[in-house]
């Protein structure tokens, strides 16, 4: 029975390590969007974007895939660009501030810190 104890266990080892990521990723963009917080993006690089979503569209014609995703606009891909940079930008802040947790106290943090660390990066990004 042990052994199909620690089975388990080992099985649950993947899932583990998503949900502890999951508030680094997510836990500023869901309150954001809630809140009804806009995305900004780069507005001087759109004329870019437009001959990008162009050329996407010639491609998408021969079966290719293109820099942006048939049905989606220029601005949605910009928008989606900026987007993924912030939260990169604090997901990596975050991830600093965990493994300096993890060090001073000899153990990872528990969900809820790693939730207030999200909120206090987000709340700093620009």
């Amino acid at each position: 029975m042990d052994g199909a104890l620690d089975d388990l266990g080992a099985g649950l080892a993947p899932l583990a390590r998503v949900l502890r990521r999951a508030p680094l990723r997510d836990a500023g963009a869901v309150e954001g969007a809630e809140a009804g917080d806009g995305l900004p993006y780069p507005w001087y690089q759109l004329p870019l974007a437009r001959l990008a979503k162009g050329y996407s569209w010639v491609v998408n014609r021969f079966d290719a895939v293109g820099p942006v995703p048939a049905g989606m606009s220029a601005r949605a891909a910009l928008r989606n660009g900026a987007f993924s940079d912030r939260q990169r930008r604090i997901a990596a802040r975050v991830a600093a501030a965990v493994a300096q947790q993890t060090r001073a106290q000899g153990y990872p943090p528990p969900y809820w810190t790693l939730l207030d660390l999200a909120r206090a990066e987000t709340r700093r990004e620009p």
